[in-house]
């Protein structure tokens, strides 16, 4: 008899929000995810890759004469 591993379920479950914790705290929270069986961390650590690229994209601004900015 094979076993599955566990899904996450987000629908029923709490959600945390990452965005009090570093970069670096991050980093060693999916490294801890990655040293699990990929079938049982592989969703977790796409999602929070996500949601990391997601916050880290360059936004543009717009100077206080009306110009607006894209960044490099």
């Amino acid at each position: 008899m094979q076993q599955t591993a566990p899904q996450a379920n987000t629908q029923t479950q709490p959600t945390i929000n990452l965005t009090e914790l570093s970069i670096d705290e991050v980093n060693v929270i999916i490294m801890g995810l990655v040293k699990l069986p990929y079938e049982t961390s592989a969703q977790v650590v796409d999602k929070v890759r996500m949601q990391a690229s997601a916050q880290l994209q360059p936004t543009q601004t717009t100077r206080p004469d009306g110009i607006t900015v894209n960044p490099q």
